[in-house]
């Protein structure tokens, strides 16, 4: 993982730093060179402490790999230094990993992150699914389980406050989900978050209404302490709990 500290010197001389969820290997690139291979952005993996890690960089030419970074800008989130925050608190509420964990990968053949959306109408169920497996579920919601767990792609062995925590995290790092929690700062109606909806993922108006149903759900469910839902005229409006208190305040 890359030092979270890293993200002010990045900037401070001209750089910026993107968060890609499913990125392993490490890319970096300045005007005219790029570097591919499995060292973090820290001290030990750069060779710059007095115990460094070996690691594997290699140069690339920038024209063989344009689709990469292409594609990881637009699939991928600036960091910024509140969402660095977040991602250290909540590293920090979380228990050690029992040693042998897994993940539950996702379907190779479909890997496009940036589209995905909740798909569990219940989000309370997506633990039992984790922990028991979809097959405690009913019919109808086994396959959405499935599908949703397969795309957080959460490592096996989580009690429920961890999974919480980990797939809150999750949640923030996804690029449509990130563009949201931006606009809730301001508070958003029900129609114009569905309307975000339907344009980005090309939907109906049914669907983009039960897909802004879903991901509110999952929103207040797995990061209840960050968002609150208001009915003001009997229109739902949604909040950023910290944007809220400060126009209380004001």
């Amino acid at each position: 993982m890359t030092d979270l500290e890293v993200l002010e010197v990045v900037e401070s001389r001209g750089g910026r730093v993107v968060l890609h969820d499913r990125l392993h290997a490490k890319y970096y690139r300045n005007d005219s060179e790029v570097l591919l291979g499995s060292a973090n952005l820290t001290a030990t993996a750069l060779g710059w402490a007095t115990c460094s890690n070996l690691e594997l960089l290699i140069p690339a030419k920038r024209q063989h790999v344009r689709a990469l970074e292409q594609r990881l800008l637009a699939e991928g989130i600036r960091a910024s230094a509140s969402l660095a925050s977040e991602i250290a608190a909540l590293a920090l509420r979380l228990q050690p990993l029992p040693p042998a964990a897994e993940s539950l990968a996702h379907d190779e053949s479909t890997t496009d992150w940036s589209r995905w959306t909740p798909g569990l109408r219940h989000p309370s169920d997506l633990y039992r699914a984790y922990s028991l497996g979809p097959d405690i579920l009913t019919s109808g919601s086994r396959e959405t389980a499935r599908a949703d767990l397969s795309w957080l792609d959460l490592p096996q062995g989580l009690d429920s406050g961890d999974f919480t925590v980990l797939t809150g995290g999750r949640l923030l790092q996804h690029p449509l989900i990130h563009e949201v929690d931006e606009l809730l700062v301001r508070g958003q109606r029900f129609g114009a978050m569905r309307d975000l909806l339907r344009d980005r993922l090309a939907l109906d108006p049914q669907a983009a209404d039960l897909a802004w149903q879903t991901l509110m759900r999952w929103l207040m469910e797995f990061l209840p302490s960050r968002y609150v839902v208001r009915t003001p005229n009997r229109s739902e409006v949604m909040f950023r709990v910290a944007a809220l208190k400060e126009g209380e305040e004001r």
